[in-house]
Order: C-alpha cells, then sequence, then structure tokens
C-alpha cells in the first residue's frame, strides 16, 4: 500500500473486494437451488413412505400393537393394559374368596 494519506486505496484489490463484491447474487442462488433441490428431495421421500396408502382403496398402515397381533395373541402375549386387568380382577376374586 503506497497510498500517501489515509484515503481509500483505489487499486489495493483485496480491500475493494470486501466494500464492493463483484457478484453479490450467486450466493443467493446457489442457497435457493439447494433449497429447491432439498425441497425436491424431501417431497419424494414422503411420496415414497405414502404409495400403500395412496394407491390402494382404504389403505392404511397395519396396526403395530399387541393386542392387535395374532401371533402374540397364540403365544398368550397380552398388552400391558390387559395384564394389569386381569391381575386386578384376580386380586379382588381372591380377596373375595378370602373373606368368605
Amino acid at each position: 500500500m503506497d497510498c500517501k494519506d489515509n484515503a481509500k486505496c483505489t487499486n489495493d484489490k483485496n480491500y475493494n473486494d470486501f466494500i464492493l463484491p463483484q457478484q453479490p447474487l450467486i450466493g443467493y442462488v446457489n442457497m435457493w437451488k439447494l433449497f429447491v433441490v432439498t425441497l425436491i428431495i424431501v417431497a419424494l421421500a414422503v411420496a415414497l413412505l405414502c404409495v400403500k396408502l395412496i394407491l390402494r382403496r382404504n389403505g392404511r398402515f397395519t396396526s403395530m400393537h399387541i393386542h392387535d397381533s395374532q401371533a402374540m395373541k397364540d403365544r398368550g402375549i397380552h398388552c400391558v393394559i390387559e395384564q394389569d386387568r386381569e391381575a386386578r380382577q384376580e386380586k379382588t376374586k381372591n380377596k373375595q374368596n378370602n373373606n368368605q
């Protein structure tokens, strides 16, 4: 920097790049491109996850609850709520039998 006074040096290339960028919109354009690509990927993923629901008539997800599973019923495994209800009923029957 060979400036004689404290004025801006106009021939200092790095200083001018910080003050006035040459292409200020390139960052925004790249950001919007990335946003659009991300939006398309998310929309495609949601569409693929919903294929069964969209294409089948009355399409539903199968129930994941234990009390709806036939294999669990065959093994005698019940839902915690049902097990608690059965235990309470047995406890009240035992109390009634002991009182009589």
